[in-house]
């Protein structure tokens, strides 16, 4: 009797490498021509109506690593919403600016720029080495925004500061709680260990 992968799991991976290979790896080059400063692609990127699939599959997983990196299981969640919440605040920084409201547009630079946050889940110095490609994203996005919101340069900039403040601001908070469950499930378990043993 010979074993046979059923008909649905079989289609359901094929897909799934489809999808990789003619989406998410061709996006992945996309990000690295981004950080490398390739202005006619940052330009090209700009004019999506939208994120594409790649993009947000780039965003979730890199999110979700990042968070787990920096925060632990707390952070899947947190990390995600933080990024949106920066991508948000700079539509709305941009749209005092002069620019038209572009958010879906900027989503999806930033998704595919979210790519090194990857390197985030890395024991002990992954924290450290998305910090510094954090740094460089912080020009690159002001390059981005020139682009998706026909900007100046100075404009640009303060929408990607109005950002970084968000971001700090955003971070810190989710530090405070993720420090205050910490803290309390520690006592709790210092409490039960603590009660007496009594045999029944």
């Amino acid at each position: 009797m010979s074993s046979q992968v059923p008909t649905g799991a079989a289609s359901a991976k094929t897909q799934v490498m489809d999808v990789l290979k003619t989406e998410v790896i061709p996006a992945l080059r996309t990000a690295v021509q981004m950080y490398t400063m390739d202005r006619d692609v940052i330009a090209q990127e700009a004019q999506a109506e939208k994120p594409s699939r790649a993009a947000w599959i780039i965003f979730g997983v890199s999110s979700v690593a990042m968070g787990l990196g920096a925060f632990g299981l707390v952070g899947i969640i947190m990390a995600p919403l933080s990024l949106y919440a920066s991508v948000w605040v700079m539509d709305r920084v941009a749209q005092t600016q002069g620019g038209k409201p572009r958010l879906q547009t900027l989503l999806h630079c930033y998704a595919l720029l979210s790519a090194a946050y990857a390197i985030g889940i890395i024991p002990r110095v992954g924290v450290f080495l998305a910090l510094l490609v954090t740094l460089w994203g912080f020009v690159i996005l002001a390059t981005v925004v020139q682009e998706v919101y026909s900007l100046p340069a100075d404009r640009a900039i303060k929408c990607v500061l109005g950002m970084i403040v968000a971001m700090v601001v955003t971070m810190g908070a989710v530090s405070m709680v993720v420090s205050t469950v910490q803290i309390r499930a520690q006592r709790d378990a210092d409490v039960q260990r603590a009660k007496p043993v009594t045999d029944e």
